[in-house]
């Protein structure tokens, strides 16, 4: 399984999402909300092609995209969301890098001062191509990384 961190890094590095891949190829965006009770909020594009997001154990937004298997061609948005400029406080999870195959690492300095005024999003079925991605993303419109 490949497991890629999304932190912010203020004085300590804080955890505000995780990319997984299985070895079935699903693929899961998580939020870690631990504490409110019953919130499990995810996204996620399963082997058989549908994709949907979960929150208090409800899908929405259910789509049925291309399998991400050996077949996949171009890209699919699995999922996009923005990131405030204190919300890697609020949530307050401290992100091991050890506990992950990679971590994209975002520097608070380039989160800004407005509310989700940054958007991150992932558009691959391949790890190693969002992570790629994102790095792409924040190098092009935040700055060097």
């Amino acid at each position: 399984m490949q497991n890629i961190a999304i932190a912010v890094r203020d004085v300590d590095l804080f955890l505000l999402a995780t990319i997984n891949r299985t070895a079935t190829t699903d693929v899961y965006v998580n939020w870690p909300r631990k504490h409110v009770t019953g919130w499990e909020p995810h996204a996620s594009f399963h082997a058989s092609g549908q994709h949907h997001q979960k929150s208090f154990g409800k899908a929405s937004l259910i789509q049925k995209k291309q399998k991400p298997d050996s077949t996949f061609k171009g890209t699919e948005n699995l999922v996009s969301f923005g990131v405030g400029s204190l919300e890697h406080l609020v949530v307050n999870v401290l992100c091991n890098p050890k506990d992950f195959s990679a971590v994209f690492e975002i520097p608070h300095s380039t989160v800004g001062l407005e509310r989700f005024r940054n958007r991150y999003w992932t558009t691959s079925s391949d790890a190693r191509l969002i992570l790629r991605a994102l790095r792409d993303f924040v190098q092009k419109y935040l700055g060097e990384v």
